[in-house]
């Protein structure tokens, strides 16, 4: 059982690390941890792979359109995949919440719901990049 919770602090802590990581946009090129990333309908992340793959393989315009239309399926059936397989994701959030939530005192149980809520702005910032 040690080893157990011994991986949920590890996760937890990875966890919070990547979050400071991706906030502070470290990561070069990584359009969808800075702030106001969704500045416009139009979806520069999407837009931006697209120009970059074209470039790199000098595609034509035909390889352009047709990849074009490959990246928005993609894209289509990946949002798809992830309504269909969020409910799992959150019951399995909702339960390492509460396995947690029960080995801290009052006092860390508050701070762990701040610590939880604004975590949860900061991925919802980041999936309407890919959303929209």
């Amino acid at each position: 059982m040690k080893i157990a919770w011994l991986q949920v602090f590890l996760a937890l802590i990875l966890g919070f690390a990547a979050g400071l990581v991706f906030e502070k946009g470290l990561i070069p090129g990584c359009h969808c941890f800075k702030k106001h990333c969704c500045q416009s309908k139009e979806n520069v992340f999407k837009k931006n792979k697209l120009e970059k793959f074209s470039k790199e393989l000098s595609l034509t315009e035909d390889q352009r359109t047709k990849v074009a239309a490959i990246f928005e399926a993609k894209h289509s059936d990946m949002k798809k995949l992830r309504e269909e397989i969020s409910p799992q994701f959150e019951a399995i959030k909702k339960s390492a919440h509460e396995k947690i939530n029960k080995l801290l005192t009052p006092e860390q149980q508050a701070k762990f719901e701040k610590f939880e809520a604004k975590i949860g702005q900061f991925h919802g910032k980041c999936r309407k990049c890919f959303d929209d």
